[in-house]
Order: C-alpha cells, then sequence, then structure tokens
C-alpha cells in the first residue's frame, strides 16, 4: 500500500472528519443557496428548475465516484471505502474539502457560463443532494426511520452491500436503472427459488 493510500485511509476513517465534513457542507450549501436567493431577478419556475437540475446532477455525480471511484481497485480512494465495506457502522466519509473544492470548481465553471445566481441555484442544490446524502447514509446504517421510500433505499444499499456489483446510487436509484446495474427481479426470483442471493457477475468484490 502506497504512502497516499495509507494517508488517504487514516483520514477518510477518522471520526473528526466524518463529522466535520457535514459541518463544512452544510455550511457551503447555506452560502450557496443564500447568495442564489438574495441574486435572484428571474421567475421562481427557472429557479425551481435549475434547482431541480442541480439534484440530477448531484445524483448522477454520487453514481459515478461510487462505481468508479470507490470500487475500481486502480483508485487511491477504494481501500478506505472498502473499511465501510467490512465494518458498515464505521464512521468513514470522503475527505471533509473534497466536496467543498469540486463544488466550488463547478459553481467557477458555471458561472462563466450562466452568470452567478444560475451557478449558485444548480450548485446549492447539488451540494444538499450530498448533505442529504451524508445524513440518509448514516441514518441507514444507525438509524430505522420507516416510510416505503425509506424501506426501499435500505434495501436498496443493503443489497450493495451484499453484492457490490449493483446498486450504487443511495439518495436514488434511477442512475443504477440507466446504467444497468440495478438489482433486477430475475436475481429476486432466484432468492426465493434457491433461497440465497445469486453470485455477483464482475470481480468487484469489496463487501464480505
Amino acid at each position: 500500500m502506497s504512502y497516499l493510500t495509507k494517508a488517504l485511509t487514516t483520514l477518510v476513517t477518522d471520526p473528526v472528519n466524518y463529522w466535520l465534513g457535514v459541518l463544512v457542507d452544510a455550511s457551503l450549501a447555506g452560502c450557496l443557496l443564500v447568495h442564489a436567493i438574495a441574486t435572484s431577478h428571474g421567475p421562481w419556475i427557472r429557479d425551481g428548475g435549475l434547482a431541480l437540475i442541480g439534484v440530477g446532477l448531484y445524483g448522477l455525480l454520487e453514481y459515478s465516484i461510487h462505481r468508479w471511484a470507490y470500487h475500481d481497485e486502480r483508485s487511491p480512494a477504494t481501500p478506505g471505502h472498502r473499511w465501510h465495506h467490512q465494518d458498515p457502522s464505521a464512521l468513514v466519509a470522503a475527505p471533509f474539502f473534497v466536496p467543498a473544492l469540486v463544488a466550488s470548481g463547478l459553481w467557477g465553471l458555471f458561472r462563466r457560463g450562466l452568470g452567478d445566481e444560475a451557478a449558485s441555484w444548480l450548485v446549492g442544490a447539488l451540494v444538499m443532494g450530498f448533505l442529504y446524502y451524508e445524513v440518509l447514509h448514516h441514518v441507514l446504517h444507525h438509524g430505522n426511520l420507516q416510510g416505503r421510500i425509506f424501506r426501499v433505499l435500505r434495501a436498496h444499499h443493503r443489497i450493495h452491500h451484499r453484492f457490490s456489483d449493483c446498486n450504487f446510487g443511495v439518495t436514488m436509484t434511477v442512475w443504477d436503472w440507466v446504467f444497468g446495474t440495478h438489482y433486477l427481479a430475475p436475481r429476486a426470483s432466484a432468492i426465493r427459488s434457491v433461497g440465497r442471493l445469486p453470485r455477483a457477475r464482475t470481480p468487484d468484490r469489496l463487501a464480505p
């Protein structure tokens, strides 16, 4: 294991990093949305549309990072994520400054083409999506929220912990459907017929 990989693993498995990330992301989302409201001059339907696009963009980003940054053996982020699969109750999170840096870069990029207001709505909603992910993921492993949507997401995520080649979305399942990695009905039928989950189809094995 390289020095960089060891350092990243130490950081992402530190509970201080876990909670500091939530604080930084909540502060950044609040600042962006306050700025968006303060500079808003367009109709509310446009602002709402920009926020919805930001949420959708977050979902795609969440899926992409989870699938290709956390589950690719060539990625330095994979060992830290493997720790989470080995101990789902451990407080493991990305380095607290990374989401803020990515969001700041996206804001600067969108600002050049769309202006301050639109960039703030888009990226503010995106960071709110990540904040929701942080809270939801914590509750999925440490709480017992009721309600159909939470039961669906909890089951979706538990399957991912059993078979790490599917169900990469945490806050939404749509991108798993789009990319063909959703846990599909034929596999569920196999569970009912033989009483256990079938083996995953790819060598991406992080779950115990």
